[in-house]
This record gives C-alpha cells, sequence and structure tokens, in this order.
C-alpha cells in the first residue's frame, strides 16, 4: 500500500495562496508521519509550491509506478477554503484517468461544513472528519485488511 499525503493548492500560483504558505508544508510533513507510523510507504506533495502543474504531472507519475508494480495508492487530500475547488477537480480527474485502481481520502478544514457532499461525491473514496491523529490509524489498518469505510470521524 502506498500513500500519498497530497496538499492541493490553486493553479493560480501564490497569488490565492494568501497567508498559508507554512500550513501546507506541515499538513503534509504530519500526515506522512502517522502514515508512516503506521508501517506504510508514504510519499507527501505540496502542491502549494509554485508551478502546481508539475507537481500533478509528479503525482500521475508515482501512481503510474505503484500500479505497473501491483500497488493500489491512496491519496489523502487536505481540502482547505482556499484548495477545495482546485483538489477536487485534481480528485476527478484521477479517478476518470485510474478508476477504481487508486483510493481517493478527504479531510481537513472545509469538510466538517459539508460532510454530506463529500460524501456523495463519486470521485471520493472516503471521507474523513476531525483529527487525522485519531483517524488515520483506523483508515491505514481498515486499508491494509481490505475493509475500508467510506467515512471516519474522530
Amino acid at each position: 500500500m502506498k500513500f500519498f499525503n497530497v496538499h492541493a493548492g490553486t493553479d493560480n500560483s501564490e497569488a490565492d495562496r494568501f497567508d498559508t504558505l507554512i500550513s501546507p508544508a506541515s499538513v503534509v510533513a504530519t500526515l506522512n508521519q502517522i502514515t508512516e507510523q503506521e508501517g506504510l510507504d508514504t510519499i507527501g506533495f505540496d502542491e502549494a509550491y509554485p508551478n502546481s502543474q508539475r507537481i500533478r504531472v509528479e503525482i500521475r507519475n508515482e501512481i503510474e509506478k505503484c500500479l505497473s508494480a501491483g500497488i493500489k495508492p491512496v491519496i489523502q487530500n487536505s481540502l482547505l477554503v482556499y484548495n477545495a475547488e482546485s483538489s477536487l477537480d485534481f480528485i476527478a480527474e484521477l479517478k476518470k484517468d485510474f478508476r477504481d485502481r487508486i483510493i481517493t481520502v478527504v479531510g481537513g478544514q472545509l469538510v466538517p461544513f459539508a460532510t454530506s457532499a463529500y460524501k456523495k461525491n463519486p470521485n471520493i473514496d472516503v471521507t474523513c472528519v476531525g483529527d487525522g491523529e485519531v483517524i488515520i490509524p483506523q483508515l491505514a489498518s481498515d486499508i491494509k485488511n481490505g475493509i475500508t469505510k467510506p467515512f471516519y470521524s474522530s
């Protein structure tokens, strides 16, 4: 199992990032540490870094590598107000191209405010509300055991 912790930014470079230049890296680092503690192979991407298109291409390349090796990738996205639209567009692109060969997961500050919409989104396999430190260990265990639920909360 390979986890990709993605903090997607906007496609409008730094102009739409407001004061989030420090926050995304800590989100990715925290998610990476938690999933690694669960014994999972993890890669973090901070798409808020300038040239988000290059990061998207790299994520796709890594997904292809996993699939070629017989590994089903898990793509976790942190949704915030400024990046939700871009993140959801990217998830839709990934699902269109990779369908059920990947598992898509969303969590983050915005999800509690629109939980039912995220749960109904056909491109999202797992919706998480609450503290990642609590949710990710159970999610990781369930994914490893092939019993993933569509909703997790802490």
